[in-house]
Formats: C-alpha cells, sequence, structure tokens
C-alpha cells in the first residue's frame, strides 16, 4: 500500500498536505475560541437571527486573553453583536450579547505617557468574559446602545 503513494508522490502530497493544513488551520481557530472565552460566550450567546444594527467592520477588540483583529462589532438599543471573517469562523460563531445580561464601566490605562480610554463589557454569566473597546468604537456603540457612558 504505501508503495502507491511512494510511486505517485507528486499527486499524493498535495492531497496531504491540504488535508493537513485544513486540520491544523481548524484545529488552531478551535484552540484559539477556547483560550479567548469565545467558545464559553458561543454555547450562551450564538446569534441565531441576522443582526439590524449599526456595524463596524475590521476592528480589534480584546476579549480575554486574546485580542481580535479584523472582527465586525455590531450594536442596538437590545444588545451587542460580535462575528468575525468567514475564513476564521470556525470555532467562532456570531454572538449577540443582551445588554441586560452585561455590566459595563470605562478604564483608563497610560502607556508610554499616553493615556487609552476603554469601555469594559462583562458577562456575568459567563465567569471571566469580558470585551474591551477602545475608545473611538465605544463612543460609536454608545451613541447607538445609549449606555450612558462618557468619556
Amino acid at each position: 500500500m504505501i508503495e502507491f503513494y511512494i510511486k505517485n508522490w507528486p499527486v499524493t502530497l498535495p492531497a496531504f498536505m491540504l488535508i493537513f493544513w485544513i486540520c491544523v488551520w481548524s484545529g488552531s481557530l478551535c484552540l484559539v475560541g477556547r483560550i479567548s472565552g469565545w467558545h464559553a460566550l458561543a454555547r450562551c450567546y450564538r446569534s441565531k437571527e441576522r443582526f439590524s444594527g449599526q456595524c463596524w467592520r475590521w476592528q480589534e477588540v480584546p476579549m480575554g486573553s486574546k485580542g481580535y483583529m479584523w472582527m465586525t462589532a455590531g450594536a442596538n438599543v437590545t444588545g451587542l453583536f460580535l462575528s468575525v471573517p468567514r475564513v476564521f469562523r470556525f470555532g467562532h460563531p456570531s454572538l449577540f450579547i443582551p445588554w441586560s445580561e452585561t455590566l459595563t464601566d470605562t478604564s483608563v490605562e497610560n502607556w508610554f505617557g499616553y493615556d487609552w480610554d476603554y469601555l469594559n463589557v462583562w458577562i456575568p454569566n459567563v465567569p471571566g468574559a469580558y470585551i474591551r473597546f477602545e475608545k473611538k468604537l465605544a463612543k460609536c456603540i454608545n451613541g447607538v446602545a445609549f449606555l450612558g457612558i462618557s468619556f
């Protein structure tokens, strides 16, 4: 059997490489989803409907111990929507978190002499889950969702 693969390596090697790459890619995405807390949030807040509200694409959003780049963040008066591009979607279903199930506060961190303002969104139903938005995006979310937060 192995002789077949050795004799036909120009055909079989690319197929094995493709299968290997797909396994590594999907495994990595699942691992990142678990480390960041996305998987835990998805158990409670997986989005089942199409989101209707204001969306901001290609945002960097720190979440748990992982920062997501290229995320779509959305908000309306009922909740917060989070999604990643389709190529990264395996292990990361879209989320919709109702505002009624969150706690929000602001924080300021000083990095190299610059103050960075953040909106922190805590989800008490999922232990350790929080999402941070930088000031520019936080102001947009606050304007749409009427959270009453000032910077």
